[in-house]
């Protein structure tokens, strides 16, 4: 099987200061964005920011959904 890219996708909790981070810092070009997900590329691929996470001091359980 053949990928044409790759992605990574991020749940975060302090979704502007991400937003923030990738951006100013990291200055990776948005590809798209919406209210509550910003997409950036990358050289092979994309990085999506979405808010809606949650830090915990605590192991979080594994994702069920992966296959």
């Amino acid at each position: 099987m053949r990928f044409k890219e790759f992605g990574m996708i991020l749940f975060v909790e302090n979704y502007k200061k991400c937003i923030d981070f990738y951006s100013n810092r990291l200055q990776l070009p948005i590809r798209n964005e919406k209210e509550t997900l910003v997409c950036f590329d990358l050289s092979h691929g994309y990085l999506m920011v979405e808010q809606g996470g949650g830090c915990s001091a605590h192991e979080k359980p594994e994702n069920k959904t992966r296959r």
